[in-house]
C-alpha cells in the first residue's frame, strides 16, 4: 500500500513539475510557438531570452519549474511541517514559495518574479497585515489550482473534506466562487484516482462534481461554469479529430489564458486526449500553448497520479532535479508519512 500511494504521490509531483518546466516555453498560440521555436514543443528547451516575446518566461534555465511546481511543492512541506490542514498552513506556504522564487528569478537577472497577478497581489497583501480572508477576495486566476494537486491525496474519494481543503488552500489569494470552483475539480480528479479510480470518464465526472460543490464557496464574481466548460473541452477531445485539431478546437472555444475557467477546462480536454499515457498527456497540454506551463503542470498532474512515476521516461525527472533539485522521492514519502497521521482540517 504504501509503496503504491508514494508512487502515484511522485508520478503527480513529477508530471507537474514536467509539464510546467515542459510548457514554461509555449507562447500565446501554437503558430506563435512555432514560429518562434520551429516546431511543436516535443521535450525541454530554453526559452528565449527576448523579454519582448516571452515576458514571463525569458531567461529561464531549460528545465526550470515554475510558480506551478514551486506552490504545490511548498503545500507538500507546509502540511509536512506544521501537521495540519489550516487556513495558516496555506498562508504559510504561499508566502515561503513566492519569496524562494522571487529572490531566484531575479538572481537570474529577470525584472519579475515568478508568481502570478492573483497570487502577488495578495501577497503583497498578506506582508502589509491584510486578513487573508480579505487578500484574495480578487483572485480569478489559476494559481491555486495548478498548486493544489497534492490537496487531492488528504481524503481520498472524500469530495466534500476533499472540496473543504481545496478552498483553504483558495482562500489566501484566490477566495472566489470561479477559482475555488476550479481548484476543486482538479484537488477531487486526484483525489478519487488516490481512492483507487482508474477509469478516465469517472476521474472526470468527479471533478465536475467538485467543480459544482466549490461555485458555492468564496466571494461571488460573474463567471461561466467551471463543470460545463469541463464537459465541453472532453466533447471537443472525443469528437474523432485528431490531436493537433482537437487541440486547437479547445483553444478557440474553450481558452487557455489566466482565468480558472479557461484553463483548468482546457487541461481535462488535454487529459482526455491523452488517454492515460504520461507523454502523450502533457505534450498535448502544452501544445495548445496559452498558458503552456499551467496546462502542463494540471495534466501532468492528473496523469502522473493516475499513472504513477514509474510511467515516466527517465528524461522527465532527470532534468527537473538537475535543473531545481526538488528532491520528489523524498517529498512523496514524507507526505505520504504525514498523511497517515491524519492531520486535522481546520476550518
Amino acid at each position: 500500500m504504501r509503496e503504491c500511494m508514494v508512487d502515484k504521490i511522485r508520478g503527480c509531483l513529477l508530471g507537474l513539475a514536467a509539464g510546467d518546466a515542459m510548457g514554461m516555453v509555449g507562447l500565446s498560440s501554437y503558430q506563435r510557438t512555432v514560429e518562434i521555436y520551429g516546431a511543436e514543443l516535443t521535450t525541454f528547451i530554453t526559452p528565449t531570452d527576448d523579454p519582448a516575446i516571452d515576458p514571463v518566461h525569458y531567461l529561464l534555465p531549460r528545465g526550470t519549474v515554475t510558480d506551478d511546481t514551486f506552490g504545490a511543492l511548498a503545500i507538500v512541506d507546509a502540511i509536512v511541517e506544521r501537521g495540519e490542514i489550516s487556513l495558516d498552513t496555506f498562508v504559510e506556504s504561499n508566502i515561503n514559495w513566492v519569496t524562494y522564487a522571487d529572490a531566484l528569478s531575479y538572481e537570474l537577472g529577470r525584472n519579475r518574479g515568478l508568481a502570478g497577478p492573483s497570487t502577488s497581489a495578495a501577497i503583497a497583501k498578506l506582508r502589509s497585515g491584510v486578513s487573508p480572508y480579505e487578500t484574495g477576495k480578487h483572485g480569478v486566476t489559476n494559481g491555486s489550482a495548478a498548486r493544489v494537486p497534492p490537496v487531492g491525496f488528504l481524503f481520498p474519494g472524500d469530495l466534500e473534506s476533499t472540496v473543504d481543503a481545496a478552498e483553504l488552500s483558495c482562500i489566501p489569494t484566490h477566495n472566489t466562487n470561479v477559482a475555488i470552483s476550479a481548484t476543486a475539480a482538479v484537488a477531487c480528479a486526484i483525489s478519487v484516482i488516490a481512492a483507487g479510480e482508474t477509469d478516465i470518464a469517472a476521474i472526470i465526472e468527479a471533478a465536475k462534481q467538485g467543480a459544482e460543490m466549490g461555485k458555492a464557496r468564496g466571494h461571488i464574481v460573474y463567471s461561466p461554469s467551471v463543470a460545463k466548460r469541463i464537459d465541453l473541452a472532453v466533447q471537443l477531445a472525443s469528437s474523432g479529430k485528431d490531436r493537433r485539431q482537437a487541440s486547437q478546437d479547445i483553444y478557440d472555444l474553450i481558452g487557455s489564458d489566466l482565468a480558472a475557467y479557461e484553463v483548468v477546462p482546457a487541461s481535462f480536454g488535454a487529459f482526455a486526449l491523452g488517454k492515460g499515457d504520461p507523454v502523450d498527456t502533457i505534450l498535448t497540454a502544452i501544445n495548445i500553448c496559452g498558458d503552456s506551463d499551467t496546462l502542463g503542470a494540471i495534466a501532468g498532474a492528473l496523469v502522473g497520479a493516475l499513472r504513477g512515476f514509474k510511467a515516466f521516461p527517465a528524461e522527465y525527472d532527470e532534468t527537473v532535479e538537475e535543473a531545481n533539485n526538488l528532491n520528489l522521492a523524498d517529498k512523496a514519502a514524507r507526505f505520504y508519512d504525514a498523511i497517515q497521521l491524519n492531520p486535522p482540517l481546520v476550518k
